[in-house]
């Protein structure tokens, strides 16, 4: 368990654990949490590490269906890999697991889900706000975006700009923040 931290920049940007090409700043496999986390001002690498064309960038990668991502706030997190045609997710690339009660606001994605990319059917996403993301793909979702074919449940959450997004009691309004700078703003 991951709780109460704050992660900013790191150097190399290589995820750890055995993911093959995937980079991350936090990579959650198994039965593993991250809870309270403010994750900030990162600009992911604009080459790959591996100095190929399959590597992927993003701030949280869920793996399995018992990862949990509750209460953080995912703030300026941008995923510009170059080498790759369309990256997936700014903020968090969920393949399966829990997002709960989350913040993700200003992140970009250099090709689909700003704010997050779904890529699983067994993906709860639920009571978070996506918002102010951007992605740079057409119909790209900026906020959300869920692949093709996907249908996970999100459910009681605010985002601006999504693609296949299922409409369960969601709301596509302005969170209103207050303003301020980093964690302060909302």
């Amino acid at each position: 368990m991951l709780r109460g931290c704050e992660v900013t920049q790191q150097s190399g940007g290589k995820a750890t654990g055995n993911v093959g090409t995937q980079d991350s700043d936090i990579l959650m496999s198994g039965s593993s949490t991250v809870e309270g986390c403010y994750i900030h001002d990162i600009n992911l690498p604009t080459t790959s590490n591996y100095g190929g064309t399959s590597s992927a960038y993003f701030g949280i990668y869920l793996l399995d269906s018992g990862c949990t991502v509750r209460g953080c706030l995912l703030d300026n997190i941008v995923n510009g890999h170059e080498k790759i045609s369309a990256a997936y997710g700014g903020g968090i690339k969920a393949n399966a697991g829990t997002i709960d009660n989350c913040t993700v606001v200003n992140c970009k994605a250099m090709g689909y889900g700003g704010g997050i990319y779904v890529n699983g059917n067994d993906v709860t996403v639920r009571n978070c706000i996506f918002w102010n993301n951007l992605a740079t793909a057409d119909a790209a979702g900026n906020d959300i975006c869920v692949a093709s074919g996907k249908t996970p449940t999100i459910e009681y959450t605010t985002y601006g700009a999504g693609v296949g997004v299922p409409d369960t009691n969601n709301q596509t309004y302005d969170p209103k923040f207050v303003g301020g700078t980093g964690a302060a703003a909302y």
